[in-house]
């Protein structure tokens, strides 16, 4: 296994972010799912990104989630 920087192939993300959390899917075969903060640059903006192919690509999951900018 090789390791790959990922970040920028997320739609979105800011530098010198961190992670939160690594998930791969129980049931799709090269699904993933990451939660990236900011928080430490004050950016309070969700980060959640899926791939379904290995982490070759990423999509932005954010949508419906409750924005948290601003409290």
């Amino acid at each position: 296994q090789t390791w790959i920087e990922a970040s920028a192939r997320m739609p979105g993300l800011p530098r010198s972010t961190w992670i939160n959390g690594i998930e791969p899917s129980r049931n799709e075969e090269g699904t993933v799912y990451v939660a990236i903060n900011n928080y430490r640059n004050d950016d309070f903006t969700n980060y959640v990104y899926r791939s379904a192919d290995y982490g070759a690509t990423w999509q932005a999951i954010t949508n419906g989630l409750p924005d948290r900018r601003g409290g």
